[in-house]
């Protein structure tokens, strides 16, 4: 499982259950035995003009 897991690092689990022909739950519970979490990136967007004049008029009152 770690080698699957350093070879594949962005799989996701349903796929490394599929390489090992079991179900994703069962990828789930190993990825937990062995504390590996995941943490998902989030892109942050810049404000723009058309957002900002829409958060100024409802936090102002």
């Amino acid at each position: 499982m770690i080698k699957d897991v350093e070879q594949y690092p962005d799989a996701y689990q349903k796929e490394s259950a599929e390489r090992f022909g079991v179900c994703q739950k069962a990828i789930w519970q190993a990825l937990k035995k062995m504390g590996l979490t995941y943490k998902k990136l989030y892109v942050i967007r810049k404000p723009t003009k058309t957002l900002d004049k829409r958060f100024n008029k409802k936090t102002t009152v």
